[in-house]
């Protein structure tokens, strides 16, 4: 039997999904959404909508699509997609604010999330991002619902939803901001111990310790993640108030800002032997090699100056364009297959 090709197997389950939901449901709407996510990565979602319905989950059919080509029947996948999405149906109107349209009633549960300028300008079209001065950086605006083995859902932050609160987006992102230090505070480890408990190593059986920004002293030419403690989208905490200027008192010292991905960063103290082009070439080639595209933060370095107390790139965007040119034309990076996206927006 030949295999559907993308658009057909699109079509197919658009056609034939609600025969495997309840009878409520058959006089339900389909409809097939094209979303763009962080680092303008396309998908495709699939959204099930009652007359009723207010908000409903958002299924990724792309991994699904994957799942087909490797055996996985379309039977099969349709009851899945049945699965997937009352799960997350009845876990999104659990943790559901009553109207999202309602500023008071949302705005203590707004949060951040660290974005690339130059990777999202698609996204940025569509939903409000608050620039990071002298950097690529935005921070944009979304509404968690939970958080499982599978992944995250949220409700994103639209520019529709910022001129029905009637807020200035500097009002949103200081209550964001807040929000977010308060329910995901910053923390610190070495690169080695976590790496070490990742993979196991002897030397790392007791639980790797985290420590506070205000009380963590980094060693020289020691390498250090900054995160949160579910390590989501942990980059935020770039953006906390004192974070970097507590480490650099602690210290007496500048910093290095690595953007490992959007969910993590890597801090090195500024030992005055350190090189700003050898990091960001270090940065793009893990970037290249290592890191899924959606999960990119950026290939800049960053520099805390804790003495003028400014954060900024650590080179030019000149000498950026000329180093990625040079680190293509000498190296055949190949992108490694990503695992489906498995985040819900709804």
């Amino acid at each position: 039997m030949n295999l559907m090709n993308y658009q057909e197997f699109l079509d197919e389950v658009s056609k034939q999904v609600k025969d495997y939901f309840p009878k409520e449901y058959q006089n339900a709407k389909v409809e097939l959404n094209h979303i763009v996510k962080n680092n303008d990565q396309e998908l495709d979602g699939l959204i099930i909508r009652r007359e009723q319905d207010t908000v409903v989950p958002q299924i990724y059919l792309n991994g699904y699509f994957e799942l087909y080509e490797n055996g996985v029947s379309l039977s099969e996948i349709l009851m899945g997609i049945y699965a997937s999405y009352f799960q997350n149906a009845v876990r999104s109107f659990e943790n559901l604010p009553e109207n999202v349209s309602d500023y008071e009633q949302i705005k203590d549960r707004i949060v951040l999330q660290l974005v690339n300028q130059d990777m999202n300008q698609a996204l940025l079209e569509e939903v409000p991002g608050r620039e990071i001065p002298d950097t690529d950086l935005a921070a944009i605006f979304k509404i968690p619902l939970f958080t499982d083995e599978r992944g995250t859902a949220t409700i994103r932050v639209t520019k529709e939803m910022m001129e029905q609160w009637g807020q200035d987006q500097e009002t949103v992102y200081q209550d964001a901001l807040a929000n977010t230090e308060r329910e995901n505070p910053a923390q610190l480890t070495t690169l080695s111990a976590m790496m070490g408990e990742l993979f196991g190593l002897p030397i790392f059986q007791n639980e790797v310790k985290w420590e506070k920004p205000e009380t963590c002293k980094m060693e020289p030419y020691e390498q250090y993640v900054l995160t949160n403690p579910d390590k989501m989208f942990g980059s935020a905490t770039l953006l906390y108030p004192e974070v970097l200027q507590q480490l650099s008192d602690n210290m007496q010292s500048n910093l290095f800002i690595l953007p490992s991905s959007i969910h993590e960063l890597i801090l090195m103290r500024d030992t005055g032997e350190l090189n700003a082009v050898e990091l960001q070439s270090m940065v793009m080639g893990v970037n290249q090699e290592a890191v899924p595209i959606e999960d990119r933060l950026s290939n800049e370095v960053y520099y805390y100056n804790g003495k003028k107390h400014t954060f900024s790139m650590a080179t030019t965007r000149e000498e950026t364009a000329e180093l990625l040119k040079s680190l293509q034309e000498s190296v055949d990076f190949t992108a490694q297959e990503n695992e489906p996206n498995m985040e819900q927006e709804l």
